[in-house]
């Protein structure tokens, strides 16, 4: 009985204590996007949270800036299930924007996500570690637990496809490189490390692909999950 409950006890000191956290942001894209966007951002997350339909913005630019980039880097589940109110969304300071379900539904595949998410943390995270070890141990995580989506990428050469976001690999475990990298940021943020997820063109063949760019310590390191999925595990491209 001793041995059984130090036991217990071993196995749930080791899995780490991570909480949701609605709001989390790149200090890169901060310096990049602005306060005032920021602002309007965190009020937008408030107002889909609270079942509205509008939220304080400065002015018509911040807005169209905002719910363009900011859903689809730091919120998933917004960014499938809400979208701009095309045509007169801004007045008088203030914004307007549409649900895409009724609202009910979202708060409930909210919790879910929200549930997944701190699942995969505390399964994969110690308290204990530090960033760089939080970084590893989630590159590893995604290395073995998802995988690249060759149907949509060869699809993609020959029409638009719809639909690519973080929010879709993290629900069918499986995406291209801009779904890995904005999930592997978005839960990197969700871990207390400064990430985003950043793009470029190969050298080797001109090609466009997407990755993570993180920083720790005031230095910044490309990290490209995308070639974990692909590669299992291997490091060539972890903190360059």
């Amino acid at each position: 009985e001793t041995s059984e409950s130090t036991e217990a006890t071993t196995t749930t000191e080791a899995r780490g204590h991570y909480e949701y956290k609605p709001v989390v942001m790149s200090s890169i894209f901060l310096d990049i996007m602005g306060e005032d966007m920021y602002d309007a951002y965190k009020n937008y997350i408030k107002a889909v949270q609270n079942g509205e339909d509008e939220f304080e913005v400065k002015t018509e630019d911040d807005y169209n800036w905002m719910i363009g980039q900011f859903p689809n880097k730091f919120q998933p589940v917004y960014e499938v299930y809400t979208e701009s109110n095309y045509g007169g969304a801004f007045k008088d300071g203030k914004a307007t924007f549409q649900y895409k379900i009724p609202k009910d539904e979202l708060a409930q595949k909210e919790a879910e996500f929200e549930t997944m998410v701190t699942d995969i943390l505390n399964e994969v995270l110690r308290d204990d570690y530090s960033d760089v070890e939080k970084v590893l141990a989630l590159y590893i995580y995604f290395a073995n637990n998802y995988t690249y989506d060759y149907d949509t990428y060869n699809k993609m050469n020959d029409e638009a496809v719809q639909g690519i976001c973080a929010y879709r690999f993290f629900t069918t475990k499986h995406g291209i490189c801009a779904e890995c990298s904005a999930a592997f940021s978005f839960m990197l943020l969700q871990a207390g490390v400064d990430a985003v997820g950043c793009g470029g063109n190969r050298e080797s063949d001109g090609e466009g692909h997407a990755w993570t760019y993180v920083t720790i310590n005031g230095k910044n390191y490309h990290v490209d999950p995308t070639f974990a999925m692909e590669s299992g595990n291997c490091l060539s491209y972890f903190m360059m």
